[in-house]
């Protein structure tokens, strides 16, 4: 297993999309079954529940209105 981590959703998207092609690739050069999945996650966002205004038992999403 390969894992990647991108700077953007728009990029780690693309790879999810070009994932069978990226997986035949590792095949060709390296051999069948070194790498046999990729595991592709996008940038981690801020966490809301730590600040000043984090209620506790409430959600990120109840201090919108």
């Amino acid at each position: 297993m390969v894992r990647v981590r991108c700077d953007s959703t728009a990029y780690a998207t693309q790879l999810r999309l070009m994932q069978s092609q990226i997986l035949r690739t590792f095949a060709d050069r390296l051999g069948e079954g070194i790498v046999t999945k990729l595991d592709i996650h996008g940038p981690v966002g801020p966490s809301w529940k730590k600040g000043r205004w984090t209620v506790q038992g409430r959600g990120p999403r109840d201090t919108y209105g």
